[in-house]
């Protein structure tokens, strides 16, 4: 499945995503999460190197832990719309130099 660049997995009351399941998905540029039930950012995430949009808008995280997307130097797009946050890790977001849009109220 190296030719994979977009994955929708919206609305799939998804808790939680093993850490190896995009181990074979190299290609990935875009995954959609929203609307599931995650109550933080995947760690399964970091196995995507040439992920550009990450959504996971409509879910139950409220902290965003620090250097959970340093290895994802690619992403472009954050959303996190609809999340209960209550708090941001302050090098959380330290590691995305092309990080052009953010989309949470914090």
């Amino acid at each position: 499945m190296n030719t994979l660049m977009v994955l929708l997995m919206k609305r799939n009351q998804i808790t939680e995503i093993d850490d190896e399941v995009f181990s074979n998905i190299t290609s990935l540029k875009v995954l959609e999460l929203d609307d599931n039930f995650l109550t933080q950012i995947p760690t399964a995430v970091t196995k995507l190197p040439d992920l550009q949009e990450l959504s996971i808008s409509g879910n139950r995280i409220k902290y965003i832990e620090g250097g959970i997307l340093q290895k994802t130097p690619t992403l472009a797009l954050l959303e996190l719309k609809g999340n209960p946050l209550n708090g941001v890790h302050n090098s959380a977001f330290a590691f995305l130099p092309r990080l052009r849009k953010l989309q949470h109220p914090i």
